[in-house]
């Protein structure tokens, strides 16, 4: 990503960050992963935000460096709300009946799904539905976050070009057309709960959908497998990164767990 001061910054998922100058000369290097650089700052500094796989989705660190990769300042959403004054225990309720009341009300137990609405009741099959295991709304460990992966694979799944729908009738340039995000969060729903050999198969799926300059679609016919509606579309470029780089640090942390 080029900066405003004519730095570029490269965020790789298999490899450690840097940046460079336009002539490819490195003046940055940090050591560790970071799961997204942001900006070069005056003074030889530069914002990156961390994110542990290992923690929910929401738990982000906004990291200041400096040119010897050491960190100079950092905070994260919950140090702003208390420098704002906001009462840290409200939001937390407030997330705690959320996260109840959909469960309650949203989760259809008879078909493994959550419904998109019940005012007006609509039970559509959506792939979105599967951001509720990366959110923590569902707990890997919860037996419907088994049934609703399983559910929505099933169902919204091309078996002639492979890839997921977004949800059932979707008529949005084609029939069930396979959306490069929807089958992204299919593989991120499986790494989490402990497939990452099928969580491969569905980034390299998505891989294979780019064109020859390496540009992600936002969606591939369901008949041809062609790019159709909009290429290159941003959201699928940052979700295949987002998916691969968590794929990375899981295959990582199995790999240090068998050398302890």
């Amino acid at each position: 990503m080029p900066g405003r001061t004519g730095i570029l910054l490269h965020g790789s998922f298999l490899q450690h960050s840097f940046a460079t100058d336009l002539d490819g000369n490195l003046v940055w290097f940090y050591p560790e992963t970071v799961t997204f650089l942001t900006e070069p700052r005056p003074g030889g500094l530069f914002l990156g935000i961390v994110q542990r796989f290992q923690r929910n989705s929401s738990y982000q660190v906004l990291r200041e460096f400096d040119l010897a990769g050491m960190t100079t300042r950092e905070t994260n959403a919950e140090r702003i709300s208390e420098q704002l004054g906001k009462n840290l225990g409200r939001w937390r309720e407030a997330s705690r009946q959320m996260r109840e009341a959909t469960l309650k009300h949203l989760w259809d137990d008879g078909r493994g799904v959550f419904l998109k609405s019940i005012d007006p009741l609509d039970r559509t099959i959506d792939a979105s539905t599967l951001l509720a295991i990366k959110l923590g709304i569902v707990d890997s460990t919860d037996k419907r976050a088994e049934r609703l992966v399983q559910e929505v694979e099933s169902r919204l799944w091309n078996k002639e070009v492979g890839g997921l729908a977004r949800y059932e009738g979707d008529q949005y340039y084609g029939r069930e057309n396979p959306w490069i995000i929807s089958t992204l969060w299919l593989a991120e729903a499986h790494l989490i709960l402990g497939r990452p050999d099928r969580c491969r198969e569905l980034i390299e799926w998505s891989a294979k959908t780019a064109s020859p300059t390496l540009l992600l679609p936002e969606q591939v016919d369901a008949r041809t497998g062609h790019h159709t509606s909009v290429t290159p579309l941003v959201w699928s470029h940052s979700t295949f990164l987002d998916v691969v780089n968590k794929y990375q640090r899981y295959k990582e942390g199995l790999s240090e767990d068998r050398h302890d």
